[in-house]
C-alpha cells in the first residue's frame, strides 16, 4: 500500500507538471509562450527529475534492495535520464505488481521526452520562426512590405499596415537585442549589411508576383537611403528595358532630409513613376501638430464655439520645435 500511495503522489506531481506546460504554452500570449520557452534552458521543468527518484527509490525498495543502495542506485538512474537513458533495471516487480506504477514510469519517460524537445525548441525557436518567416515571404506571389532601416520608426510603420495578408519583413544590420524585440512583437525581419543587394533579389521577383511590392526606405543615413534608392531605380530601368513594366506592381517611399531634396528628386525622377520622396521632418510636424494642436489644451474660457474661434482677449503664447 505504501508504494501504491507514493506511486500516485508522484503521479499527481506530473500531471500537474503536464497541466502547467499546457497553460502556459496555449493559453498566453505570444510574449509569454516565448518567455516560457526560453524558461526551459534555465531547469523550469527539473520536478521531472525530482519525481522520478521517489519513483525509483520504491521500485529498488520493493525488489529487496536495502536504503543506501536503492538511495544511490536511484541517483544513477536519474542521472541517465538526463541524458535520455531510460532504464528500469531493477524496478520489473514492482512495475508488474503495480499498474498504476507501470504508467507512472512510462508518463515520467515521456515527459523526459517532451522536456528535451522542448529544450531544444527553446534553443533555436527564434531561428526556426525567422527562416519560416524569411522563407515565406519570399516565396508569396501576394503583396509584401520590405522595410529597409531598424528602429522605433519602421517598426511603427509595420505595426500601423491594416493589410493583414500582406507579408512585411524589416531589412538591416540588426543587433541580437533588436531581433529579440521584433521577434517578441511577431515583426519578420532579415540581417544584411548588404542593402543593396537586397533590392535586386527583392525587385527580381516582380515577374513573378502577382501582388504588389512596397518598399520602404528609411535607415536614418540620408547617404545609405539615396544609394538604395538608385539601385532600386537602375535595376527598374533594366526591367522596363526587358519588357517587364514595373509601374502598378512596385512602390518605393525614400524618406529623406529636405536639405537633400534635390538629389533624392533627381533619383525619384529615374524612378519610372515608382519611386516617391517623403520628407521625413515634414512628416514628423504633420504628426505633432495633429497629436498636440493648440485647442487639446483650450476650453469654453478660450475658445468661442459658436464661431469656432479663440476669444479675443485671450492671448496665445506658443514654441515652436523646429524640425530640420
Amino acid at each position: 500500500m505504501p508504494y501504491r500511495i507514493l506511486t500516485i503522489i508522484c503521479l499527481v506531481a506530473l500531471c500537474l507538471e503536464v497541466l502547467f506546460v499546457i497553460l502556459r504554452l496555449f493559453f498566453k500570449k505570444r510574449s509569454g509562450r516565448i518567455s516560457f520557452l526560453r524558461s526551459f534552458k534555465k531547469g523550469k521543468c527539473v520536478l521531472i527529475f525530482l519525481t522520478a527518484l521517489p519513483l525509483y527509490f520504491a521500485g529498488h525498495l520493493y525488489s529487496g534492495d536495502d536504503i543506501l543502495a536503492s538511495a544511490f542506485t536511484s541517483l544513477v538512474q536519474v542521472r541517465d535520464l538526463v541524458v535520455l537513458s531510460y532504464g528500469t533495471g531493477g524496478i520489473e516487480e514492482l512495475m508488474a505488481a503495480e499498474p498504476i506504477y507501470y504508467l507512472t514510469i512510462y508518463l515520467c519517460f515521456f515527459l523526459v521526452t517532451a522536456n528535451a524537445a522542448i529544450f531544444a525548441l527553446s534553443l533555436s525557436h527564434q531561428h526556426l520562426w525567422r527562416w519560416y518567416r524569411e522563407r515565406r515571404l519570399m516565396k508569396s506571389k501576394g503583396d509584401k512590405l520590405f522595410i529597409f532601416g531598424k528602429g522605433s520608426n519602421n517598426r511603427a510603420i509595420c505595426e500601423s499596415d491594416r493589410n493583414e495578408e500582406r507579408e512585411r519583413i524589416i531589412i538591416g544590420d540588426i543587433t541580437k537585442e533588436e531581433s529579440a524585440e521584433l521577434y517578441l512583437a511577431g515583426i519578420a525581419y532579415a540581417k544584411s549589411q548588404d542593402p543593396e543587394s537586397m533590392v535586386d533579389k527583392i525587385l527580381s521577383m516582380l515577374k513573378d508576383s502577382e501582388g504588389k511590392q512596397i518598399l520602404v526606405i528609411n535607415t536614418g543615413s540620408d547617404d545609405e537611403n539615396i544609394r538604395i534608392a538608385k539601385r532600386a531605380a537602375e535595376k527598374l530601368k533594366r526591367y522596363a528595358k526587358d519588357g517587364t513594366d514595373p509601374f502598378g506592381k512596385v512602390e518605393i517611399f525614400v524618406f529623406g532630409d529636405q536639405r537633400y531634396e534635390a538629389i533624392y528628386e533627381d533619383v525619384v525622377s529615374e524612378g519610372l513613376g515608382c519611386i516617391h520622396y517623403v520628407n521625413k521632418y515634414q512628416m514628423i510636424a504633420t504628426d505633432f501638430i495633429d497629436r498636440y494642436p493648440f485647442t487639446k489644451f483650450m476650453n469654453g474660457e478660450q475658445i468661442d464655439y459658436s464661431g469656432s474661434l479663440v476669444k479675443e482677449d485671450v492671448d496665445v503664447n506658443a514654441i515652436f520645435i523646429g524640425f530640420g
